[in-house]
């Protein structure tokens, strides 16, 4: 130890300079693979193209063979044990069950859903047909509108003409083979 006064000296657990040492196997590795690069490496990447290009045109062949394949073995399969087949066939059954079920429920809550609007619709015009009847004016509901009766009081025009179609209108166009069509206009010509 030291004097009285003074600390004891420590000595590192480390070394004083840390140096990373890369193994050799990986340096000749890295090397040896820039070389090669640098050389060849138009060569790789036209390989890697035109593999590119053959995986594009051979795996649907190859994803064909594999379904095939596993369809065989699961033939095998079911044919040395049906009792597979028959128990995935009830698993698929009570799958389709399951959902058919829920599609019920959800069409019967929508379907009870649609009955209470339509109530309420019935029972809207019914408020309004009583309020129009009592002479309290038009009611705030849009629905009144279309099925508001006419007033006997006001005077309708006599139609001259009878209409031929309702839905037929001359501006919307769309009249069949012969409707006018201008020339396609064309340069030059002189």
């Amino acid at each position: 130890m030291g004097e009285e006064g003074q600390p004891p000296v420590v000595e590192p657990d480390h070394p004083p300079t840390l140096e990373q040492q890369n193994p050799w196997l990986l340096r000749q590795f890295f090397s040896h693979s820039f070389v090669a690069l640098s050389s060849y490496g138009w060569y790789v990447v036209t390989a890697i193209f035109i593999g590119v290009i053959v995986w594009r045109r051979v795996r649907p062949l190859f994803m064909k063979w594999k379904k095939k394949k596993e369809d065989e073995q699961e033939a095998a399969e079911f044919h040395k044990n049906p009792d597979v087949f028959i128990s995935r066939e009830l698993a698929i059954e009570a799958a389709r069950q399951r959902m058919q079920d829920e599609y019920s429920r959800a069409a019967a809550a929508h379907a009870v859903k649609i009955k209470e609007l339509e109530e309420k619709k019935q029972q809207e015009r019914l408020e309004n047909m009583e309020a129009q009847m009592r002479g309290e004016g038009r009611s705030r509901s849009k629905l009144s509108t279309a099925t508001s009766v006419p007033s006997s009081s006001s005077p309708s025009k006599p139609s001259g003409k009878a209409k031929l179609r309702p839905e037929y209108n001359p501006l919307m166009g769309g009249g069949g083979a012969c409707g006018y069509r201008p020339a396609r206009r064309s340069g030059g010509g002189g």
